[in-house]
């Protein structure tokens, strides 16, 4: 990992003014059934596994007229999906700038994958709308994706950023 790193000073770069002054990761209070206090220190995830994982599934309705709007527009439905996720964070939290991580499995060095997700932050702006938002959004996933092949895994320790109790330190969601 140490020399994927150090091959590609433009990709370095990208990722370590990306995430430069990153606030960390998105806070969410978990829905448990331990409200005294003591249990509140604890990651609920220890005493619920099926805490870490959260599933859903869409109406029939709105998965058809999302992929008619998709179909309509340069922006696939993954876009419409990561940027309907940030502004999710954004109202439960009341941070505008929230990181998440998207899958990604293109880049292979060496017969090993480097990264299976790549770190997607963005500052909302309560007065864009939800288009402008996603405009921004697609390019960000865009730019990103075009410097994939610096592993993420190597940020962390350049910025200072300290592993937390969720995992990895630059998003958990």
């Amino acid at each position: 990992l140490t020399i994927a790193a150090s091959q590609n000073p433009e990709e370095k770069n990208y990722w370590v003014n990306r995430m430069s002054d990153f606030p960390g990761c998105v806070s969410l209070p978990y829905d448990s059934p331990y409200d005294s206090p003591n249990h509140r220190k604890q990651d609920p995830r220890k005493h619920h596994p099926n805490t870490q994982k959260l599933e859903t599934t869409l109406s029939t309705g709105l998965t058809e007229r999302l992929l008619a709007i998709s179909k309509k527009s340069p922006h696939r439905i993954h876009m419409m999906l990561c940027t309907g996720l940030l502004l999710l964070l954004n109202k439960y939290t009341c941070r505008d700038d929230i990181t998440i991580g998207i899958p990604t499995y293109k880049q292979n060095v060496e017969g090993r994958l480097l990264n299976t997700a790549l770190a997607i932050r963005e500052h909302i702006d309560a007065n864009s709308s939800f288009k402008e938002f996603l405009i921004k959004v697609s390019k960000t996933v865009f730019d990103a994706d075009k410097h994939q092949n610096f592993p993420l895994s190597t940020l962390p320790y350049k910025l200072g950023i300290q592993k937390g109790e969720a995992g990895f330190p630059l998003f958990d969601s």
